[in-house]
Parts: structure tokens; C-alpha cells; sequence
């Protein structure tokens, strides 16, 4: 069936972007977890399968997690706000299906405290709401996300 063949071609994405991801070659990295979102995204029919969910749950956090290490060795500030807000949206909707999921919430948090520290021209290049947040409020989520992700984490550090 198209469900397992895209898991599996998902999957072996994922594997790929996680060797990227420890050679540090963020873009290639982004590029083979993305590859995997849009094959789960376009090719499954069951959304509900445990094992698509969580593909898709890792992939999520796994584009988070690269798009933010990419973001701090950038230059322009324009394509920061961008792949700080593609990080963002990542974790909002692991959130959106998981909403105790403490890396989501950490990660958000600390993409939001980056955007804040951005400046707001910078930060009008961000996506949707993330990039019309005013830093305070930015702030104040980062805050809110941090101390959830703790909460969930049972105040363990390594949430990261």
C-alpha cells in the first residue's frame, strides 16, 4: 500500500538528514527531513497510523531542531526570521498534536526567544503571526514555552 512504501522511503529520508545533521550540513539536512514531511504529508491516507505519526512528530522536531542550528551561522538576518519561523511552525504543530510534548515546547521556546532578539524589520520576514509578534510578546512566550517544557520534562535539563 502507498502508506508503508512512503514510510519507508519517509524513513530512509530521515536516516539520511540524521547523518547530515551530525556532520553538521544543516542545509542538506533540512532538505532530506523536508523531503520526508511532503512524502508522509502527500503519500499517506492514514494520519491516525501510530507509525506515520510519529514519523511525522520526528521529522517535525528534527526540521526545528536543524533550521535553528542553520539559523545561527547565517548572516542575514531576513533568511534567520525565515528559518526560525519554519522552526516554529514545526513545533506548533507537534504541539498542536501533542500538546505536553516538552522538545516542541522547548524548541519553540527557544526559537521565539531568538526571533524576539531579532530586529523587527528582520523579523517582519518571518511567516505568518511569528513574524508580526512584537519582541516583548515573543519574550513572553519564550518564557511560557521554557517553563513548560521543563514542567513536562519533570524539570530535567536535557530536554534539548
Amino acid at each position: 500500500p502507498a502508506t508503508s512504501s512512503a514510510v519507508h522511503l519517509a524513513s530512509k529520508h530521515k536516516e539520511d538528514g540524521n547523518g547530515l545533521f551530525k556532520r553538521g550540513l544543516w542545509t542538506d539536512a533540512l532538505e532530506e527531513y523536508r523531503d520526508a514531511l511532503l512524502m508522509l504529508e502527500r503519500d499517506t491516507v492514514d494520519g491516525e497510523n501510530p507509525e506515520v505519526r510519529a514519523l511525522l512528530l520526528s521529522c517535525r522536531l528534527n526540521v526545528a531542531a536543524t533550521a535553528v542550528k542553520q539559523s545561527r551561522e547565517l548572516r542575514d538576518e531576513a533568511t534567520v526570521a525565515k528559518r526560525l519561523a519554519e522552526a516554529a511552525d514545526c513545533c506548533s504543530k507537534v504541539l498542536a498534536a501533542d500538546k505536553t510534548n516538552a522538545k516542541a515546547l522547548f524548541r519553540r521556546g527557544q526559537v521565539c526567544a531568538e526571533l524576539a532578539a531579532l530586529l523587527p524589520e528582520s523579523r517582519a520576514h518571518a511567516a505568518g503571526a511569528w513574524g508580526s509578534e512584537g519582541g516583548e510578546r515573543l519574550r513572553a512566550r519564550a518564557e511560557e514555552d521554557l517553563s513548560a517544557a521543563q514542567r513536562e520534562a519533570g524539570g530535567d535539563q536535557a530536554v534539548a
